[in-house]
């Protein structure tokens, strides 16, 4: 599915005893709790930190809090000591519940950005990721790499400044580092996700030029499509129109509703989620908009499932391809798709 890009999965929950295969933290084996030390302590900060997303540095906790950074560095340490805070790194704080993106983000002085910003939102990935992927200043110093994970990815950036709070990146900033590492048909999957949730505008995605892989950027951008209701149909589309034929999605057909594609106007492709056919009754009204669409409308419909879309994709454009060449033999009124592509290059 074209090249290969940076590996990304869950950030789940990060468990303090194992948290140093992402961050520097001497001190993660705590000291045994002192009965009543974390009630009394923890209320202020404990609440503090979560505020600001789990995970702080200490001179922004010292800003939410009011405290002074003597007196905060000594409760600090009580709750290191009782368990209720774990140190994740020089000047970096967390609450063990933290997420792993999040330490790592706040580590680099960085913010979400990529597939973990599209992971945070919600958006259609096919794997999540499995490494942080984050933007940093452009002018950040390189010791930034040694603060962090090995894998970790870290896209430079102008629009990031120091500060800013690393849950809440820009979605137009973030996205366009996705195309870098992603292939193409994933990218694209991703910001239609973001477009059609309203997240971003496709305008605004192709007028961003990041620093680095702004032909991979260009490429996705022209592709977007929020018509496209998952990353299957988004693959299979962007596969249909790299070989050369017009695809119009979410086509209303009166009687039937809404398909997912309609190829050069003659051909419906229909692409099966993930969780295909809740029950009978999904199963029974599939097939009866296929007749409908065959018999009544005149329109082949060509069905495939999730993994024909995302694994087996060539398959899928050469029967549709296949499908619409038997057409254009059956009605001599009919030019072959052959023929219209190439009466389209001039």
């Amino acid at each position: 599915m074209g090249r290969t890009g940076c590996d990304g999965s869950s950030p789940g929950v990060i468990d303090r005893r194992t948290w140093l295969g992402v961050v520097h933290s001497p001190g993660l084996r705590p000291a045994p709790k002192r009965p009543g030390t974390a009630r009394v302590l923890a209320v202020r900060i404990e609440r503090e930190l979560m505020a600001l997303g789990g995970v702080a540095r200490r001179a922004d906790l010292a800003r939410q809090t009011g405290l002074d950074l003597r007196e905060l560095e000594r409760r600090l340490a009580l709750l290191v000591d009782v368990g209720s805070v774990v140190r994740a790194g020089r000047g970096v704080y967390a609450l063990p519940s933290a997420r792993r993106t999040a330490v790592v983000a706040v580590t680099a002085s960085g913010v979400l950005s990529c597939i973990s910003a599209a992971e945070q939102w919600g958006l259609p990935l096919l794997t999540v990721p499995t490494v942080a992927h984050l933007a940093i200043p452009a002018s950040a110093s390189r010791s930034i790499r040694g603060r962090v994970p090995k894998r970790t990815v870290l896209h430079r950036d102008d629009s990031v400044v120091a500060g800013q709070r690393f849950d809440r990146p820009d979605p137009i900033m973030a996205l366009s580092h996705v195309a870098q590492c992603l292939p193409t048909p994933l990218a694209v999957a991703v910001l239609d996700g973001a477009v059609r949730r309203g997240l971003v505008r496709a305008e605004e995605l192709r007028a961003r030029r990041p620093r680095k892989g702004w032909l991979a950027h260009e490429r996705a951008t022209r592709l977007i499509d929020p018509g496209a209701q998952s990353i299957p149909e988004s693959i299979a589309r962007v596969a249909l129109v790299a070989s050369g034929l017009a695809v119009k999605t979410q086509v209303k057909v009166a009687g039937v509703g809404y398909v997912d594609m309609l190829v050069e106007e003659q051909v419906v492709v229909e692409i099966d989620g993930f969780a295909y056919h809740s029950g009978r009754q999904e199963f029974r009204e599939d097939r009866r908009r296929d007749r409908m669409l065959t018999v009544s409308r005149g329109l082949p419909v060509l069905r495939f499932a999730f993994e024909d879309a995302v694994y087996r994709t060539p398959d899928l454009v050469a029967t549709v391809h296949a499908a619409l060449e038997r057409l254009g033999a059956g009605d001599p009124s009919r030019p072959s798709t052959i023929a219209r592509l190439q009466a389209r290059v001039p």
